[in-house]
């Protein structure tokens, strides 16, 4: 497990009133919007070269527009590249897309009611993902070239599922909850093997000890070992 990084970054989540570990770039003229979120096959940028835009200033206060405005507006850097698209709907940002005077992208987002979806981007590769869905949090790191690294889950009552990848592929999963202000294991814990198959390793933690049966099992599925654990010592 990644102890190190992944516990930092969730003491952190419960230290820090913002409830963050990874910083985020947000579009703070986004707002909510009734309506589910649009499932378009097309980034902004693209969606360009076939809809009609509206151009407008950096500085520019979409409250200009007025609530019935439903469309897109594209502020450009100097060098006449595509800064930042936004596409309202009512009035009310509902997805937002920024660029580097290069014109590649930095950060994307989307939002609706309950639905807060932010992407940001290096050197025009993802980098980090952050999903809000009522009571969900979902925060998701990926590597240099855009394979998953690891997976945050926060749920209601203080529950945590952590999931770290090698490669984009999935290698541990495994559960906390907050306790007095401390992580500890409590939940399945499985491991994989790298390459997918069969779990290798599948146990459970109560309160940061191992409890109950742990199984190992080889690629091929069958079991090479079981052991029982009671408060994490092994029962004959």
């Amino acid at each position: 497990m990644r102890y190190l990084i992944l516990l930092i970054s969730l003491i952190f989540l419960v230290s820090c009133s913002s409830g963050r570990s990874t910083v985020h770039v947000v579009d703070y003229q986004v707002k909510p919007i009734d309506m589910e979120p649009a499932k378009e096959a097309k980034s902004l940028k693209e969606s360009l070269e076939h809809e009609d835009y509206k151009e407008v200033k950096d500085d520019f206060d979409i409250k200009e527009l007025g609530e019935s405005f439903s469309g897109t507006v594209v502020v450009k850097h100097p060098n006449g590249k595509i800064k930042l698209i936004r596409k309202l709907v009512n009035g009310k940002v509902v997805k937002s897309e920024s660029f580097d005077e290069n014109g590649i992208i930095s950060y994307s987002t989307h939002i609706n009611e309950d639905l807060i979806h932010l992407k940001n981007y290096k050197n025009g590769v993802i980098s980090t993902e952050n999903i809000s869905h009522k009571n969900l949090q979902i925060d998701k790191e990926y590597n240099d070239i855009g394979e998953l690294d690891y997976i945050i889950v926060y749920m209601e009552g203080g529950k945590i599922c952590c999931k770290d990848f090698e490669n984009g592929n999935l290698l541990e999963e495994y559960y906390y909850h907050i306790s007095k202000g401390e992580l500890i294991l409590n939940g399945t814990y499985m491991k994989f093997y790298p390459k997918g198959g069969p779990i290798k390793l599948e146990g459970y933690y109560k309160n940061g000890k191992k409890d109950g049966v742990f199984i190992t099992r080889g690629p091929d599925g069958k079991t090479i070992d079981t052991i029982v654990y009671k408060d994490d010592i092994p029962v004959e």
